[in-house]
């Protein structure tokens, strides 16, 4: 029997299409499972919003580290920025953050200040009245004076990081831009762009609480933030004891709960806020008893023992 021509072309017409749709098929499966294994994060920016891109020697210089988030919930960072040697750090500024608690707060070491610090509850950026959406956030400000004549940078070191608030920890695709700072000789006039700053308001109302922990103790929980110079850090007293110098949280040393607790929050140029908590329970008049005062009664009551018995010998002989 003779097969036509066009009976063959369609077999193969029909061929060709059912290969393509398999081939096309395989590739979606091998698409769609092959994004599922890759670990996809979103993405963070950080860079410096500097105040000008050409100073002179003797002038200063604000640079403040910017974060965007890039329309994604964060709630941690960590890492370190770094500076030429044109430049030298006079002052940080982490007050008005995006941080919400500092693990570490930004602390200069030789041309590197390195920080870390989580957000409660996530961030996304700054919403406002004037603009529509978040914009990105402060992380802190830097203030240099130029030293030398040169070419000036200012950088985020790469290994810095960001965390997605997700509940697994899971870090963002961080992308960084430098900026670069053309520093003159000076011509001995101040300029009429120095920064000029004073800080005087106290770091913001808070209150502390009391929580237990799993392992059965009570700690005291504590956070606030001063707009300007920031928190440079916090003491405690309990009762009439003195102030030590505590972070967040803290383990009580009266675990019965039966003190007034006092907590002060000091920012960087000495202004305090004061926080109080009342005793939770009242003690009986036992255990108010402290042990250096029943070590003081015993002390005295050998003392006194002493004494008598010396003088009785005394009387005796």
């Amino acid at each position: 029997m003779i097969i036509s021509n066009t009976y063959i072309n369609k077999k193969r017409e029909t061929r060709d299409k059912v290969f393509i749709f398999i081939f096309a098929f395989f590739v979606t499966i091998i698409y769609f499972f092959g994004l599922k294994s890759v670990n996809l994060t979103f993405g963070a920016e950080y860079y410096f919003d500097i105040s000008k891109n050409n100073i002179q020697t003797g002038e200063l210089l604000e640079a403040t580290l910017m974060l965007d988030t890039e329309g994604e919930s964060i709630n941690a960072i960590e890492g370190s920025t770094s500076f030429s040697r044109h430049l030298v750090l006079k002052q940080i500024r982490s007050g008005d953050s995006l941080v919400g608690f500092w693990v570490d707060l930004p602390k200069a070491e030789g041309d590197h200040v390195n920080f870390s610090g989580i957000v409660p509850g996530g961030y996304l950026g700054e919403l406002g009245s004037s603009w529509v959406g978040e914009r990105p956030g402060r992380v802190f400000t830097l203030v240099f004076e130029a030293r030398e004549e040169g070419d000036a940078w200012l950088q985020v070191d790469r290994d810095s990081i960001v965390l997605l608030n997700d509940g697994k920890g899971t870090e963002a695709r961080v992308t960084i831009k430098d900026i670069n700072i053309k520093v003159v000789k000076g011509e001995g006039t101040t300029s009429p762009n120095v920064v000029s700053w004073e800080d005087e308001e106290k770091p913001e109302s808070f209150q502390p609480i009391i929580e237990l922990f799993p392992d059965g103790l009570y700690y005291l929980i504590f956070i606030t933030r001063d707009k300007d110079s920031g928190v440079a850090y916090y003491d405690i007293r309990e009762g009439d004891g003195s102030f030590v110098v505590a972070k967040s949280p803290y383990l009580l040393e009266e675990q019965r709960l039966g003190l007034p607790i006092l907590v002060r929050a000091v920012d960087k140029n000495g202004n305090k806020r004061l926080a109080s908590l009342s005793p939770e329970r009242q003690l009986t008049w036992y255990e108010s008893i402290k042990t250096r005062d029943i070590l003081f009664s015993v002390g005295v009551i050998i003392l006194f023992i002493f004494v008598f018995r010396l003088q009785w010998r005394k009387k005796r002989k």
